[in-house]
């Protein structure tokens, strides 16, 4: 990469993230003000590794609406899906956008959250961006489909299968007006806090998704003492599996103690529960 292939290759740039592949080298990034504050548009530029040329597509407020303009914050990633050019910014802990950008580097969509996995036909697999300064942090998982430019939900499981319920439960038990006051706490027992742990799977060969979630049972060790005394109780593990998440039906989904799956099935790899044998035994009868 040299200043006769890339116009800009000596400008000064911050907050940036790189792809690199077989057919072309991407980055994203914003030019350096030198005042340590972004100042949109954020660029993308892409260098065709097999004809030599350059294409660069500069994002601002207007290019993402009707998005918030907070969508621009430091690019996170960039990683291909399909056709499309993911970008995934940063707009607190809690939150993140991904850019999905088309070819010609045109922005298509933009999706409240961040990616966790695609298929090879391009579906995106991403988990919803939460208020960071709230009391609770609940996961809700979507596929997006760039094609026909649709949403899917599929996390939380609606109606909620045993595990999930009996979790509801046990925190419903807990609340009461007061303590729910005292913490200026929802205390709605179907939004806790939980969250994604380890990577998320698919597979392209059986139209399968699986991940672990951790539902956390700290508020459930929560006796009103300080909390930096309170002994944290372990988070509860289970396993999600779904199939069949291309049609307009409800997907299947098959819910397990992430405990029991492994007694079950041995140490096997997450990515084995979307292989044809685990899966259908998995969903046997």
């Amino acid at each position: 990469m040299t200043a006769e292939t890339v116009p800009e290759a000596r400008v000064p740039i911050t907050s940036y993230s790189v792809l690199r592949d077989r057919q072309a080298y991407v980055i994203v990034y914003y030019r350096d003000q030198g005042t340590g504050a972004l100042v949109p548009p954020l660029f993308v530029g892409r260098l065709d590794r097999l004809t030599g040329r350059w294409t660069r597509a500069a994002i601002d407020e207007q290019a993402i609406r009707p998005a918030p303009s907070a969508c621009l914050g430091s690019a996170v990633s960039a990683r291909k899906a399909g056709g499309m050019l993911l970008i995934e910014t940063h707009v607190n802990p809690s939150a993140g956008c991904t850019l999905v950008l088309a070819e010609d580097l045109a922005v298509r969509d933009v999706l409240s959250g961040w990616p966790m996995a695609a298929f090879a036909d391009g579906r995106i697999v991403y988990q919803h961006s939460q208020p960071h300064f709230v009391a609770v942090h609940p996961l809700e998982v979507s596929i997006y489909d760039p094609r026909s430019r649709t949403h899917r939900a599929i996390y939380p499981p609606r109606p909620p299968p045993p595990l999930r319920l009996e979790h509801m439960r046990k925190i419903q038990a807990l609340y009461s007006p007061d303590w729910c006051i005292a913490r200026n706490h929802p205390c709605d027992p179907e939004r806790f806090d939980e969250r994604i742990e380890g990577p998320v799977e698919v597979s392209d060969k059986t139209g399968a998704l699986a991940f672990v979630v951790a539902f956390d049972n700290t508020v459930l060790a929560d006796d009103g003492a300080v909390a930096s005394v309170t002994p944290a109780a372990k988070p509860t593990e289970v396993l999600y599996v779904f199939r069949r998440l291309g049609g307009r039906e409800p997907p299947d989904v098959r819910e397990l103690s992430f405990a029991e799956a492994r007694r079950r099935f041995g140490g096997i790899r997450l990515k084995q529960y979307v292989e044809p044998a685990i899966l259908d035994r998995i969903f046997r009868p």
